[in-house]
């Protein structure tokens, strides 16, 4: 995984702090804004 990288069909698990939501991919954690738990997202790799 790079910065820009596109990760589709994320399924959004819980609510973190700051209203961002948490889902997994490839054993790593993501962080997504605007998402709630239970969503399917994609998003761009905007910090590693």
């Amino acid at each position: 995984m790079k910065k820009g990288d596109i990760i589709e069909h994320l399924r959004v698990e819980t609510m973190a702090a700051e209203g961002k939501s948490i889902a997994h991919y490839n054993g790593a954690v993501v962080f997504l804004k605007g998402a709630a738990p239970g969503d399917v997202a994609s998003a761009a790799l905007t910090k590693i």
